[in-house]
């Protein structure tokens, strides 16, 4: 090296340090495209389904109270605002629902997601009948109807809901826990590789 020219020699050095830099860069792309991959499945892909998870819950839970009023109110206009937020209920289960099933992507969610459209409709027709005895006056009836075995239908389909909601959960932080470790990664592999450089360039 002491005997090539000092053009040849800064020449060289150059070419090298040009080199590295093409290498920091082509790893630094790929480790932003892992990163962007990463960040946009949370935000595509398993976020959506863990609000939808959530929200089908809620609306499965907020129903549940609306058919207990439903047995104890006898004023008109109370019991029309009661069923339509009972409508609503359904209108947002259907549409949180209709997100799962496009965005549901595994083995175990798939099956899950079978039960809990079987677990639906039997709670649908659950409550439909308790309704049905509550708003035609038969209270006891629908009192009986509400705490009897049917019930079971209700306990089911709130169970499967949790364990949607517990699923989506796990699979969200896993996919935060897959960005912090590109994140760290990438750090790394970049720090050796300009230290690296550095020493070459000495």
């Amino acid at each position: 090296m002491k005997n090539l020219k000092l053009g040849v020699r800064l020449g060289l050095g150059f070419g090298l340090m040009m080199l590295i830099l093409a290498i920091v860069t082509v790893i630094g792309i790929a480790r932003l495209g892992d990163q962007n991959r990463t960040t946009a499945q949370i935000s595509t892909n398993l976020y959506p389904k863990s609000n939808a998870s959530q929200e089908l819950a809620y609306a499965a839970g907020d129903s549940s109270r609306i058919v207990r009023n439903l047995i104890l109110l006898t004023d008109e206009k109370a019991i029309a605002s009661n069923r339509a937020g009972l409508d609503k209920n359904r209108a947002l289960a259907e549409e949180k629902m209709a997100v799962l099933e496009k965005l549901v992507d595994t083995d175990d969610a798939r099956v899950l997601l079978t039960k809990l459209k079987a677990d639906r409709t039997a709670f649908y027709a659950f409550t439909d009948k308790v309704v049905a005895q509550a708003v035609q006056g038969q209270k006891a009836e629908a009192q009986a109807t509400l705490y009897g075995p049917e019930y079971q239908t209700q306990v089911s389909y709130l169970a499967t809901l949790a364990d949607m909601v517990k699923l989506q959960d796990v699979n969200i932080r896993a996919g935060g826990n897959r960005a912090q470790e590109v994140y760290q990664q990438s750090t790394l592999i970049l720090s050796i590789t300009a230290v690296i450089g550095a020493l070459l360039g000495l």
